[in-house]
């Protein structure tokens, strides 16, 4: 019983850890499609996303470029699309 408590303690910490790290499901809706890549395509450019909310700011540096496209490009499309 310790273990199963410790596994799931240590499996929501990699959940937690994986949203704050640029989670590419912008619309939240529990899976990356073309949906989540229009989102970042209509942030795409924006230099103000330390004063607002920029869902496609996945590296949280403040703007959406090529480096977060890049992010995105490295996850797995679930609704058929390959992004490669």
């Amino acid at each position: 019983m310790k273990h199963l408590l410790l596994a799931s303690l240590l499996a929501l910490t990699f959940i937690a850890a994986a949203q704050a790290a640029g989670n590419p499901d912008l619309d939240r809706d529990g899976t990356i499609t073309s949906a989540d890549l229009a989102l970042l395509k209509a942030d795409l450019g924006r230099t103000d996303c330390a004063r607002n909310q920029c869902d496609g700011d996945l590296n949280d540096d403040g703007k959406v470029d090529l480096k977060d496209l890049g992010l995105f490009r490295q996850s797995k499309l679930t609704d058929g699309q390959n992004t490669k």
